[in-house]
C-alpha cells in the first residue's frame, strides 16, 4: 500500500509538530520559508543562558527522517495540490494549512 501524501504549509508550532508526528506514517512535505524553527518565548531566557540556543533554534533540515522540507512560499492552494511562487507543484492527498494567525 502506498503512503498518503501530506503537504503541510507553514512550519510554526502546529506545522512543525504535525510534520514530526506524521513523518513515520505518511509521505510528508513541509513547505516553509525559514531555515529553522525558533521557539520565540525561550529566546528571552537564552539572553541569560546562551547555551540554550541549540535547544531553541531547530533547523528544519533535521526535523524529518523520511519526509522533506521545502523552502518556499505557497502561492496557490487547491484541494489536491500546492503551487509555490516558483511554479513548483506538490500534489497531495491531504493538505494542512498551518500558516499562523497573521
Amino acid at each position: 500500500m502506498t503512503q498518503k501524501k501530506v503537504v503541510i504549509v507553514g512550519g510554526g508550532y502546529v506545522g512543525f509538530e504535525v510534520a514530526k508526528a506524521l513523518d513515520g506514517y505518511a509521505d510528508v512535505t513541509l513547505i516553509e520559508q525559514r531555515e529553522a524553527f525558533v521557539q520565540a518565548p525561550a529566546t528571552i531566557r537564552a539572553l541569560l543562558q546562551p547555551e540554550l540556543l541549540d535547544q531553541i533554534i531547530l533547523p528544519y533540515d533535521r526535523l524529518l527522517m523520511r519526509g522533506r522540507v521545502i523552502r518556499g512560499r505557497a502561492s496557490r492552494v487547491t484541494q489536491s495540490e500546492i503551487t509555490l511562487e516558483d511554479g513548483t507543484i506538490y500534489p497531495a492527498d491531504y493538505i494542512v494549512l498551518a500558516t499562523g494567525s497573521s
